[in-house]
């Protein structure tokens, strides 16, 4: 997965690592991990951005063939345009092994209002301290485009042959099926003739 920008305008959070490093791509689906698997890039951006799915550089050490591109989709992602906010981006593989953005976010951590007496602060610090802070989750509008998808006069074009070659396997099979009909009946009249 990739993203458009410098590398300090996106960063992967890893939840593994201590401290997320800056980047611009990340490899999201090792050869030969398990699937249905939904996995999660945070990065900071505003306004509209993409983000690009393609094949590493490795795949070519798995036959795959040279001067092809390496692209499978393309995310376009459209987050506000006031300030850089934390956009989660989850990419799922299916069952069948295509990727797809199943959800893009906007997380934001809601304040809480601190209305304690200063007699109780200090007991309310520990309490804090243990609370996660409360998230804001927005759904963010997104749209994808697959380079191997076909337009919608090429789709109709081709439904159309389909068609076309139904109906001559259909031809083909009454013709065969009168053909049978004839001789039967023929070789029935010769038996009662005869």
């Amino acid at each position: 997965i990739e993203w458009d920008g410098t590398h300090d305008a996106g960063m992967e959070v890893d939840a593994d690592a201590s401290d997320p490093t800056p980047t611009n791509s990340v490899v999201m689906f090792e050869r030969g991990c398990n699937f249905p698997i939904v996995r999660r890039v945070t990065l900071k951006r505003s306004g509209k951005f993409t983000v690009d799915a393609m094949y590493d550089d490795i795949a070519a050490a798995y036959q795959y063939p040279e001067g092809v591109s390496k692209s499978i989709a393309t995310f376009h992602i459209s987050a506000p345009v006031d300030t850089d906010c934390k956009i989660r981006v989850n990419v799922k593989q299916d069952i069948h092994g295509s990727l797809t953005l199943s959800s893009a976010q906007m997380v934001e951590e809601i304040p809480e209002e601190e209305a304690a007496a200063e007699d109780g602060a200090e007991a309310k610090a520990d309490e804090e301290e243990k609370k996660k802070p409360k998230l804001k989750k927005t759904n963010l509008e997104f749209s994808i485009v697959r380079p191997l998808d076909w337009t919608e006069a090429e789709l109709q074009r081709e439904i159309e042959v389909e068609v076309d070659m139904s109906n001559a396997d259909r031809v083909v099979r009454e013709t065969s099926d009168a053909r049978n009909e004839l001789e039967s009946y023929i070789y029935d009249m010769r038996d009662k003739i005869i």
